[in-house]
C-alpha cells in the first residue's frame, strides 16, 4: 500500500520542477473509477477515499500514464478546452497535486522524470 508520505514526496518532486517536462507518474493500480451524473468518482479501495473528477480532471488522470509530460497534457488541453496553454499547464499542475495528496500515483521505486 502507498504511504502518505509517498503522496506528499510526490507532490514534492512535482513542485520542485516548475515548468519543465515532468513526466506525470502512473496512475495506482486498484483506484476504481465510476461514472455518476456525467463525472467520473475515483474510489481507492486502500484508504477509502473518493475523489470527484470533471471532465478536464478525468482527461489528465487518463494521461496519468508514466510517460505523458505535463507540457503535452497542457497543449492537449488548451487545443481541447481553447485555453491558453498557460492557464491549462496551471491546471495540470494543480490536478496532479490533488492526485499525489490522495496518494492516487504508483511512487514505489520511482521518481518524477524531466524530459530535456
Amino acid at each position: 500500500m502507498t504511504s502518505p508520505t509517498s503522496g506528499m514526496k510526490t507532490l514534492a518532486v512535482l513542485a520542485g520542477f516548475g515548468r519543465e517536462e515532468v513526466v506525470l507518474p502512473r496512475r495506482r493500480a486498484g483506484i476504481r473509477e465510476y461514472v455518476c451524473d456525467g463525472e467520473t468518482v475515483l474510489f481507492d479501495p486502500a484508504t477509502w477515499r473518493t475523489c470527484v473528477l470533471n471532465a478536464t480532471a478525468y482527461d489528465i488522470w487518463q494521461r496519468c500514464d508514466g510517460r505523458s509530460t505535463m507540457r503535452q497534457v497542457a497543449r492537449r488541453q488548451a487545443g481541447a478546452y481553447e485555453v491558453s496553454f498557460d492557464t491549462a499547464l496551471d491546471h495540470v499542475e494543480q490536478v496532479a497535486a490533488l492526485f499525489a495528496s490522495l496518494t492516487l500515483f504508483d511512487v514505489e521505486g520511482a521518481d518524477a522524470t524531466v524530459v530535456r
